[in-house]
């Protein structure tokens, strides 16, 4: 990112903080003078995944449908005008594009047996044929934090990714990369060396704790439940159902995303915040 465009990330930052996070019960707005007397901790109750379909919620319905400085207009008319004439926007052709262009970034080795990845196992027809090329060089991967039951590979030689499923799906589906460390620290306690049967047991025993926990009323306690609770949106994937152990055409991806105007208004909505809260 070049230095110019700081001003206008912060700018939308404070949009962000200003239009909804300062206005969600639990916030703990820009600093402590604001903050004053109110707990956060006391009022907190919002998963993160349902602060991400908040957050969908109120750029679509509420920041794109307001009067905005920059544009001298309103956002959702500009774009509905735009692409009515002259503008097309270059979007991923298909969801696994997107999944792969929000990746998260990795390099692996290449095995006989497939990559392994965070004591995880995958694998996919494709890996043989790269594995031979690549001659023992690491592969570049990206995945999904909240989603380890697939990765995709890149393949430098013709210039795409492959998806490659985990090999235990039962396992990995939706399991987040935060929720995978949980449980093997877990099961690290019961064997020197990780094995599936073991995170699956600690597993297991991590969800019974979190059931026990929903009736304590200790904050520390009902974050953490929130936050097991809570499920780690990922990219939807182009096909319903688990993913195949087979090969998957390649896909490839190549889009410039229109950079977004500094310029918005401030807003003065409140989502439940006590009374004492609004009217600061």
């Amino acid at each position: 990112m070049t230095p110019e465009l700081k001003a206008g990330i912060e700018r939308k930052f404070r949009t962000l903080n200003s239009g909804l996070f300062h206005t969600l019960p639990g916030t703990t707005f820009s600093n402590i003078f604001q903050r004053g007397e109110y707990d956060s901790s006391k009022y907190a109750c919002i998963s993160l995944d349902e602060l991400e379909r908040a957050l969908v919620l109120f750029l679509v319905d509420i920041y794109a449908e307001k009067q905005h400085r920059g544009l001298h207009g309103v956002p959702a008319r500009r774009w509905e005008q735009a692409t009515a004439k002259y503008f097309t926007p270059r979007l991923p052709p298909n969801q696994n594009e997107l999944a792969i262009l929000l990746g998260r970034v990795d390099w692996r080795a290449l095995h006989p047996y497939g990559i392994e990845f965070e004591c995880l196992r995958y694998n996919a027809a494709d890996l043989g044929e790269l594995r031979v090329r690549l001659k023992g060089e690491k592969v570049k991967l990206k995945y999904h934090p909240g989603d380890l039951s697939r990765i995709f590979v890149f393949d430098p030689f013709e210039k795409c990714y492959h998806e490659v499923p985990a090999l235990d799906q039962e396992y990995t589906q939706g399991l987040s990369f935060w929720k995978h460390r949980l449980i093997r620290r877990m099961a690290a306690q019961e064997a020197d060396q990780v094995d599936l049967a073991a995170l699956g047991r600690a597993r297991r025993k991590i969800q019974e704790m979190v059931d026990r926990a929903r009736t304590r009323k200790k904050t520390s306690t009902r974050s953490k439940v929130a936050r097991w609770d809570g499920k780690s949106p990922s990219p939807p994937r182009s096909t319903p159902g688990s993913v195949s152990s087979n090969s998957h055409s390649p896909q490839r991806s190549d889009l410039n995303l229109p950079s977004a105007s500094a310029e918005t208004e401030i807003y003065d909505f409140d989502y439940n915040l006590p009374p004492s809260r609004r009217e600061e």
